[in-house]
């Protein structure tokens, strides 16, 4: 089971490929916070939820909210677009549909 409700087999395309942004979304957070030294306590704190709830939405388990992201992004003195930067694509590579 995957930590969004439903087998890898039985996930459409979409739903991969959101958890595969939300993942990366993360991972852009955490390297922030770990230059600022912001742990996912404080995280917590700015956004109004709980350590465990902030590591949940940093590791991709729980969606960040539009409003969250630029919460996050004023603490970590970011603009929200540098936290939804994705890698790009390999020019052979093609988005999937």
């Amino acid at each position: 089971m995957s930590a969004h409700g439903g087998t890898v087999a039985n996930m459409t395309t979409a739903q991969s490929e959101a958890i595969s942004i939300a993942v990366e979304v993360g991972a852009n957070i955490h390297q922030q916070m770990w230059r600022r030294k912001i742990n996912q306590t404080q995280l917590g704190a700015a956004i109004g939820v709980s350590q465990s709830t902030a590591g949940k939405k940093v590791r991709g388990e729980v969606p960040i909210t539009v409003v969250e992201l630029m919460q996050i992004a004023r603490l970590l003195g970011v603009e929200p677009g540098d936290l939804v930067k994705l890698p790009r694509l390999d020019s052979n590579q093609q988005p999937s549909d």
